[in-house]
């Protein structure tokens, strides 16, 4: 993780990590930082960032233990090229690492589901009131 965010860090030892299997998960020895926060603090080449953002999309948006995400930690090191590649690639993606044109068909299947359980709710109240009435009435529910 540190060969990703040094000076000398390289494109190549980026996809070579990824390779190997490196996960999302993994953070750095103290637990503080994941590999796009090491990489936007000590890494000049913002194009081993595009490529870390390309394949581990769910990190963009991470924050660390003091809150900051990678676009903050490029913002305080006045990496100007990072700023602006980070905010472009975080257009592109939405929390949870998904391409944001997927996000509108998951917000239209959302709203499906919720419509389709609030008339089942509804359904289920107004079978309850008909029940109390009968049994008011004297006659027997099935």
């Amino acid at each position: 993780m540190l060969a990703c965010g040094s000076e000398k860090a390289s494109l190549e030892c980026a996809k070579i990590l990824l390779a190997a299997g490196l996960s999302s998960k993994v953070m750095e020895k103290a637990g503080q930082n994941n590999l796009l926060h090491i990489c936007a603090q000590g890494c000049p080449n913002n194009e081993v960032l595009s490529y870390l953002v390309k394949n581990l999309p769910e990190l963009l948006f991470e924050r660390n233990k003091k809150g900051e995400t990678p676009l903050t930690i490029c913002q305080s090191v006045k990496n100007t090229e990072g700023v602006t590649l980070l905010k472009s690639l975080e257009s592109q993606y939405d929390h949870t690492g998904q391409k944001a044109g997927d996000l509108l068909a998951q917000l239209e299947a959302e709203e499906e589901r919720e419509q389709r359980d609030k008339a089942r709710r509804k359904e289920k109240k107004y079978r309850s009131k008909i029940t109390k009435i009968a049994q008011k009435g004297g006659f027997s529910v099935e």
